[in-house]
């Protein structure tokens, strides 16, 4: 039997139970991705946004090498809904519940299948909720990953696209640039190659230039707020400056970090990746306007995460073109599946099983330990994916009072759930890409805002005998040891 629907389509009882439970699967993963708990990034990223949003300038008062994007990110959740984690994560989980849509406006055009075609949205969605943990969750890759993909959505929808479409593309593209650049670098690549690849008599120039112009408001807009605040030199040597002189620093660079973030991104989104290479190798005989742009994305994409530092989080940044690449690929494979594709199903069923055991194991933990229902059930959510309950315990026994000044040499999470900012200009939690110069800043800085407390984590004290003099100076002539422990020695003003 069938239900006519209001508008005379007619809606199949099998058709509307598989909505439901895909509608019902989405929202229970996407309730526990809310309950992840913040890590040191988050954590900072917090930190900071709270400060800028307060009137403390962003690279001269306060200070990290990303861009401003984020830190407004976490700001604005702050904002919002107070100082909350959950409310932040919702944001987090909404800014990857957005891709779906994109993605099937990207490519509703050019699949041949209904089914796939409906399903496009639901199919991105649980795969990009199924991957990602609590590190991941939040980071720059994971929040752009919608507008990334909408610059290219909006041109894919036309064949010779519009000035509104470019508009569109290029604010998106600029919004990206505002969190990251290189980011937003990565994502000219494909826009440029499916501008290039418009059939004559379409004029290619003109375009490119239109979505340069748009692209550019953002970023002057950003410039502008902070040429306000007397903070546009330093953001410029933060930007330009730093990741030269970070990226030169020795033991840097890690390929086995490289290598192990790419094969865990590879493993667990094994079905995305296999289909995505798969309609990739498949376009270089097709020549295929849009996959040839998600191609160059791919490519881009990579490079984009080696140049970088390779930190696994980054590779989700190839999410959003392998995703729209393995959807082409589901499309292509599934007239076959039925009947005498058995095998291919089955092949690809297996395929999947990282990915679900990974998603699983989330959802069947965060259901032992309670469903994050209640206090306890988050706090025993937070001790197997977190460890928010540790460095409580620490803050406890130093003790740290709310009239204290705290400077950790480490997690910013000490911070955040003292409740204290971040005293010093130059946090300490990538210290292990500090260069000599970030070393005398943290010492100057110190030995003029005088923190009360000093934590250095038991990872980051070799590092500061062998490379901060200056700061071991400092922590023997101005202060004492009060707690040598697990996580590190903390030290108090005398």
């Amino acid at each position: 039997m069938t239900a006519p629907t209001r508008r005379g389509r007619v809606v199949r009882p099998g058709a509307a139970i598989a909505a439901t439970a895909a509608l019902l699967l989405v929202l229970l993963l996407a309730y526990v991705m809310v309950l992840l708990p913040y890590l040191g990034d988050q954590a900072l990223y917090a930190l900071i946004g709270r400060d800028v949003l307060d009137g403390r300038r962003l690279y001269t008062e306060i200070w990290d090498i990303k861009q401003p994007g984020i830190f407004l990110w976490y700001g604005l959740a702050d904002l919002l809904f107070g100082p909350s984690q959950i409310a932040s994560r919702v944001l987090d989980v909404a800014a990857v519940l957005a891709l779906g849509p994109v993605l099937h406006l990207m490519l509703r055009n050019r699949l041949t299948t209904p089914w796939v075609r409906r399903w496009t949205a639901a199919i991105a969605v649980v795969a990009v909720l199924l991957a990602p943990g609590s590190w991941d969750l939040g980071q720059v890759e994971m929040v752009t990953l919608a507008p990334a993909a909408a610059a290219l959505a909006l041109l894919a929808g036309s064949e010779y696209p519009g000035r509104a479409r470019l508009v569109g593309a290029g604010l998106c593209l600029g919004l990206v640039a505002v969190f990251k650049l290189v980011l937003a670098a990565a994502v000219v690549v494909p826009v440029v190659v499916y501008l290039a690849l418009a059939p004559p008599p379409c004029r290619r120039l003109r375009p490119v230039l239109v979505v340069a112009a748009a692209s550019a408001v953002p970023v002057v807009a950003v410039a502008v707020w902070l040429g306000s605040t007397d903070s546009l030199g330093a953001a410029l040597v933060t930007w330009f400056v730093d990741p030269v002189e970070t990226a030169a620093t020795p033991g840097v660079r890690n390929l086995e970090r490289l290598l192990v973030g790419a094969g865990v991104f590879a493993i667990v989104m094994a079905p995305v990746v296999v289909l995505g290479v798969w309609q990739a190798v498949l376009t270089w005989r097709t020549r295929e306007r849009l996959d040839t742009a998600l191609v160059a994305w791919t490519v881009s994409g990579t490079a984009a995460v080696v140049v970088q530092f390779g930190w696994a989080y980054q590779w989700f940044l190839l999410a959003a073109p392998l995703l729209a690449l393995a959807v082409r690929r589901l499309d292509g494979l599934a007239p076959g599946l039925p009947g005498r594709g058995g095998r291919r199903l089955a092949a690809l069923a297996l395929v999947c099983l990282p990915l679900v055991a990974h998603g699983a194991r989330t959802l069947v933990w965060t259901a032992i330990d309670g469903g994050g229902l209640t206090a306890g059930s988050r706090s025993r959510i937070d001790a197997r994916q977190g460890h928010h309950h540790l460095v409580a315990a620490e803050l406890a026994a130093v003790p740290v009072a709310t009239t204290d000044s705290l400077y950790v040499v480490g997690d910013p999470l000490f911070n955040l759930l003292a409740g204290l900012p971040l005293p010093l200009r130059t946090n300490g939690w990538n210290f292990w890409l500090f260069t000599p110069r970030h070393w005398d800043q943290v010492a100057a800085q110190a030995r003029r805002a005088r923190p009360t407390l000093i934590l250095v984590e038991e990872r980051a004290e070799p590092l500061v005998r062998e490379h901060a003099p200056a700061l071991s100076a400092l922590l023997v002539e101005r202060y004492t040891v009060v707690r040598d422990e697990e996580f590190g020695t903390w030290y108090r003003l005398r």
